[in-house]
């Protein structure tokens, strides 16, 4: 039924772009006059997708031009904006290429060629685009490609760049860390073509994704693909995915392999452990002729409420086309569906520069990725997931179960990792909590469609045994107050989700501690200033002070500093807050309020899913990785207590 289903959706677009078609040929003199195709039947749709990973192009199927012929005057995404449309493009009435992250374009903007433009099992495909500038004139390129359409087998065709045949181009000789000039130069990668089959049967198991890697790098002296240009699919905490997505290498893919739906943090590792970096778009701001939209790799900062740019940046570094760059390569987090079918394409992204000379320590050059959705995944109101944490002092180890399901043994106070959650379907559940032969908890709780739940274990302040449940926002629906055109231009399709955030939830779990204020410190002194100052509290700045088993809510966001000193990676400190104290802030050691200081971190490095990652050579110092994590501070205040129960910080890392 789900085949059927996506062929239906998918045959209804097809019968939209031959109407596009139709709106597009009665332009003359363009091109010979086109044979007007009969209307679309709906079940006429062919599974072969092209993929634009190269350049706007015009674009030509078996003779029928489906833009304006526009190449002859456009140059890139800064030059003549407001260019006339067609109904098949609308947006400037060009293909265009995939912009990468935060672009309003889809990974290859693919395009479905439908029946209508195949002739006798092959479709003539042909883009045109401007290669350079010479003498002022614009200088065009074009791909023809003879593409076999096979009627049973979904196949993609991919438009990327690296084709070096134009040895005239100063960019070329020059070489890809070579000094760049955009009067001549302008684009010095040409484009070539590679054709994978796709995908398109569920998984075996309805709550798994599929997912592969399709390696169009190049493995040119200066790129970072070098030796055999191997890649490996990796989760967050360095860990290949195994199967099919290890050592993938370039004109190649490795296959698909099934994960269990959620939300992860996948990096790509080449041959050398070095991590690749997932293009990356910012909007244009300047006139035309400046640099375009296509910035190498993400910008370095993964804060929330403060204004993207200036100098709020975390300082990392790593090479890029055998260059030292500070860009640290991130890649995006993402909620990957039940059902839904993935394919991870790297490939070269030109970086245009502006006019003059492109200095050599900005590469323009390089090889990134960008996801690509093979089959669109149904919207997920069937399954949920569940975590549940043991802060339950006195209790080492408990054992839940859901529904009768199992989860592994929890020790007190221990992070059970984000392999833990379980996959239950929507509706109503039953939580039992033992403690040896002795039920301590036992509750019953709803379970919605994409819920990501983790179940918090604490001992409330009449010793009993309780839960606290937190839906994990794992969107990243984070907003970026700041007015500023930077903050604007930076707003991610409109979407305010900031995939490059460090979302941190709160949590006073201990035993007898009604209220807890978290500070932060460059050290472990008790003079701290609040973590929070930049979350807006409620008339009574209920915001900085957390009771007792309270969820305030996925608002409560950390924002990193604007130094790259070591020193300012912030220990967490925590205080104990006179119950029902409403001033501004709360007080510190030596003021008129008594604000007893309860704990601090062992060290500033509690947000890293990958080790490896917090002393990233060559800066070799720590840093903030972005992601979803939990801070509870668990245990009894009271110095009688044993040492095991005395108050401390336990971190969660939600996302493998």
């Amino acid at each position: 039924m789900k085949l059927r289903n996506y062929k239906i959706n998918r045959y209804s677009a097809y019968l939209s772009i031959m109407f596009l078609v139709l709106g597009a040929c009665k332009k003359d003199g363009i091109l010979p006059p086109p044979i007007q195709p009969a209307p679309l039947a709906a079940t006429s749709g062919s599974l072969t997708r092209i993929l634009n990973f190269g350049y706007d192009a015009d674009l030509i199927i078996n003779n029928r031009l489906l833009t304006n012929n526009i190449a002859s005057t456009y140059l890139d995404v800064n030059s003549a904006l407001g260019l006339p449309s067609t109904v098949a493009f609308p947006s400037g009435g060009l293909w265009r290429h995939s912009p990468g992250t935060f672009g309003q374009l889809p990974g290859g903007n693919p395009i479905a060629l439908p029946d209508s433009v195949i002739s006798n099992g092959t479709a003539t495909v042909k883009i045109r685009y401007v290669r350079y500038i010479l003498s002022g004139k614009n200088t065009l390129d074009s791909l023809t490609t003879v593409i076999n359409t096979p009627s049973t087998v979904p196949q993609d065709v991919y438009y990327y760049l690296g084709k070096t045949d134009a040895s005239y181009y100063s960019g070329f000789s020059k070489g890809f860390t070579a000094t760049y000039s955009a009067s001549t130069d302008v684009k010095p990668f040409g484009v070539q073509v590679a054709t994978f089959p796709r995908d398109i049967v569920p998984p075996s198991n309805p709550q798994n994704f599929k997912i592969r890697v399709i390696n169009l790098g190049s493995t040119a002296a200066g790129t970072n693909l070098t030796g055999n240009g191997g890649v490996t699919l990796c989760y967050g905490d360095g860990t290949p995915v195994g199967g099919n997505t290890t050592g993938v290498i370039p004109g190649t893919t490795g296959g698909y392999v099934e994960v269990p739906y959620g939300t992860y943090y996948f990096r790509l590792k080449n041959a050398q452990g070095l991590l690749l970096p997932e293009k990356y778009y910012i909007a244009p701001t300047t006139a035309a002729g400046a640099v375009t939209g296509e910035l190498g790799v993400q910008p370095i900062s993964n804060y929330f409420t403060y204004t993207y740019g200036g100098t709020n940046f975390l300082q990392m570094s790593t090479t890029v086309k055998g260059l030292l760059t500070t860009n640290m390569p991130f890649s995006r987090i993402k909620t990957y569906q039940p059902g839904g079918i993935y394919s991870i394409v790297i490939s070269p992204r030109q970086f245009t520069p502006g006019t003059g000379t492109f200095p050599v320590v900005n590469p323009y050059y390089y090889n990134g990725f960008e996801l690509v959705q093979d089959v669109t995944p149904p919207a997920n109101y069937g399954y949920g997931k569940v975590q549940i944490v043991n802060a339950l002092p006195g209790r080492a180890t408990v054992q839940a179960s859901i529904d009768g399901v199992n989860f592994p043994s929890l020790n007190y106070g221990a992070d059970p990792g984000a392999d833990s959650y379980m996959v239950f379907q929507q509706g109503s559940h039953t939580l039992t909590v033992r403690d040896g032969s002795n039920t301590v908890i036992n509750q019953d709780f709803a379970l919605q469609g994409e819920n990501n739940y983790t179940i918090y274990l604490y001992e409330n302040a009449s010793g009993v045994p309780s839960t606290l449940f937190v839906n994990n926002d794992l969107a990243f629906s984070v907003y970026i107050n700041a007015s500023t055109a930077a903050a604007t231009q930076l707003r991610q399709s409109g979407s305010f989700q900031d995939f490059y955030a460090t979302h941190v939830v709160f949590l006073n779990l201990t035993a007898d501690v009604p209220t807890v204020s978290f500070n932060r410190s460059a050290t472990t002194t008790n003079t701290n200033s609040i973590w929070l100052n930049t979350v807006t509290p409620d008339v009574n700045n209920n915001n900085h002070y957390f009771a007792q088993g309270q969820y305030l809510g996925s608002n409560i966001t950390y924002t990193p500093v604007a130094s790259s000193a070591a020193s300012n990676y912030y220990f967490i400190n925590a205080f104990a807050v006179p119950l029902n104290y409403k001033g501004n802030l709360p007080a510190t050691t030596g003021s008129a309020i008594s604000t007893p200081f309860l704990a601090s971190t062992a060290d500033n490095k509690y947000f890293a899913s990958y080790p490896a990652a917090m002393n990233y050579l060559p800066v070799g110092q720590s840093y903030i990785e972005h992601g979803v994590y939990t801070v509870a501070l668990i245990g009894r205040s009271n110095p009688a207590a044993p040492s095991t129960q005395q108050l401390r910080f336990l971190v969660i890392k939600h996302i493998k």
